[in-house]
C-alpha cells in the first residue's frame, strides 16, 4: 500500500486477481486525487462478487447468499479506464503488476488478494526506475488496446438478474 500512496499522476496495474479491498481503497484516494488509474484484470477472475474491478467499475454484485461482500465499496467516481483484459481463447492474464506515474513498478508472484498478502509465501518486488516502468507501461497499452473497459451490458444483466432473484426469494440485501 505504501508504493501505491505514492501515485501522484497515474497508476496501472494488469493482474490476475484483485480482491484485496484495503488495496482498492487505497487506489480510490489516489483517483479521487487526480490520479490516473487503469486496472485490467482476467477474464475467468474479472466479474465475480469479489473481484475489485467491481468496485473500480462502480458497480455491487450481490453473492449467492444475496448479501454484499463485507466492507465492499463501489467507487463513487468509476474509472473509465479499467475493465477485463481479452486473452486469446485458453490463456490466461497471469500478470502480477503495476504502474506508478511511469516511474516504478510493482511486480512478483503475488496476486492482489487476501490470501497472497496475508497467507501465502509470495514474493513482491518495487524497482524503482523509469526505464523499467516503460517497458511495462508499454505492456499494459498492449493489453489494454483489446481489453473491454467500463461496465458492459452483459454485466450490468447479470448484476439486475441476481437483485431480482434475491427479491422473488425474499432475501434481504
Amino acid at each position: 500500500a505504501a508504493s501505491l500512496s505514492k501515485a501522484s499522476k497515474s497508476f496501472k496495474a494488469a493482474l490476475f486477481v484483485f480482491s484485496d479491498q484495503r488495496l482498492a481503497d487505497e487506489i480510490e484516494k489516489r483517483h479521487d486525487e487526480k490520479v490516473s488509474v487503469g486496472v485490467l484484470i482476467d477474464q475467468s477472475f474479472a466479474y465475480r462478487d469479489y473481484s475489485e474491478l467491481l468496485d473500480i467499475l462502480g458497480v455491487e454484485m450481490l453473492t449467492q447468499k444475496c448479501e454484499a461482500e463485507p466492507g465492499n465499496r463501489p467507487w463513487r467516481k468509476p474509472s473509465k479506464e479499467s475493465g477485463m483484459a481479452i486473452t486469446p481463447r485458453g490463456d490466461k492474464l497471469h500478470h502480477k503488476f503495476a504502474v506508478v506515474d511511469t516511474k516504478s513498478v510493482i511486480m512478483g508472484s503475488q496476486n492482489w488478494s487476501d490470501s497472497a498478502n496475508y497467507v501465502n509465501d509470495e514474493t513482491l518486488i518495487v524497482i524503482e526506475s523509469p526505464t523499467v516502468a516503460k517497458q511495462y507501461d508499454q505492456e499494459y497499452e498492449r493489453i489494454k488496446s483489446s481489453a473491454l473497459l467500463g461496465v458492459p451490458p452483459k454485466l450490468k444483466n447479470d448484476i439486475e438478474k441476481i437483485e431480482k432473484a434475491c427479491q422473488n426469494s425474499g432475501r434481504a440485501f
